[in-house]
């Protein structure tokens, strides 16, 4: 994710075809939505 991170601009994480969050790597990175979905509870 880091090298993710470093090269891009904006990001976009899908869960299962649905759009869990869209912006900057850090913000993406640190979204609630998208720590729980790939991290858990």
């Amino acid at each position: 994710m880091k090298l993710v991170a470093g090269i891009c601009e904006e990001l976009t994480v899908l869960n299962f075809g649905t759009e869990l969050a869209c912006g900057t790597p850090q913000a993406v990175l640190n979204d609630p939505k998208v720590i729980t979905a790939y991290l858990g509870d």
